[in-house]
């Protein structure tokens, strides 16, 4: 077993792929299992098959991976946390003046040829990394912030979108715990 604390912090991007290979190779042909602390989590989806996060020293879901604060605000539909100031996803109801929410990158919705806020509450924004993950497909999307969105290969391959393609994104309230 080897263990690597933040492998690549503080070198070049040439550095930081040649680590990232040797890394990679002793995963799969020395096998040697390898614990990787790092705060990349595109690096991290990468290099390794199984991931946990730690939020606030816990433990925490492996599919809560975009975590975000902000200010909690009702209105005639719903409870919201306000994130960077225009961003309103749902969350159920708190008493709690501010939170961190995070967002089930599986449960967001991706839609092609983004225009705009959709009545249903979803958001335009353009792609800005596509990454493959063992059966899933990463893509990140800058909707005022990085959103990661999780989907299956087959499903990517349908929507045909690709690298700076504008596209929506919905966060379904189910999708969103606070933390």
């Amino acid at each position: 077993m080897i263990l690597f604390d933040e492998p690549t912090a503080s070198v070049d991007a040439a550095s930081q792929s040649a680590i990232e290979n040797i890394i990679r190779d002793l995963r799969l042909d020395g096998g040697i299992s390898i614990i990787i602390s790092t705060h990349n989590l595109l690096q991290a989806a990468k290099l390794v098959e199984e991931r946990i996060f730690l939020f606030g020293g816990r433990l925490g879901a492996s599919e809560s991976e975009n975590i975000f604060s902000g200010r909690v605000f009702f209105d005639d539909k719903g409870c919201y946390c306000l994130v960077d100031g225009n961003l309103a996803l749902p969350i159920r109801p708190t008493d709690q003046e501010t939170v961190s929410i995070a967002v089930n990158p599986k449960s967001v919705e991706l839609l092609p040829d983004g225009e705009g806020e959709t009545a249903d509450g979803g958001f335009a924004g353009r792609i800005v990394q596509i990454t493959a993950a063992s059966a899933y497909v990463r893509v990140t999307v800058d909707i005022g912030v990085p959103l990661n969105v999780l989907l299956k290969r087959r499903d990517y391959l349908s929507l045909g979108i690709h690298a700076d393609d504008p596209v929506r994104v919905r966060c379904p309230a189910y999708g969103i715990r606070v933390i």
